[in-house]
């Protein structure tokens, strides 16, 4: 199983941030602990959730699956009982 690429890294490939911006985002995540996504949406290096959310999903090779996907789904299986 190949090793999955980091999401710094993955982000950069994508052009969604540049590498001064990890690095500030790096250093800072070495003072606050807070995961480096939620880092990058403070410092508004990444526009918006949906950005970090599609190259996570990329990273763990798993669909991205919105609530609404799922809502008739979990309500049609409410029925059932």
């Amino acid at each position: 199983m190949r090793k999955s690429m980091e999401i710094g890294e993955l982000l950069i490939q994508e052009n969604l941030i540049t590498r001064d911006q990890l690095e500030t985002a790096l250093a800072e995540q070495k003072q606050t602990k807070e995961p480096l996504g939620r880092i990058l949406l403070r410092l508004r290096f990444l526009e918006n959730e949906l950005q970090l959310k599609l190259v996570l999903s990329r990273q763990l090779n798993m669909p991205l699956v919105f609530e609404d996907q799922l809502k008739p789904k979990m309500d049609q299986r409410l029925k059932e009982f």
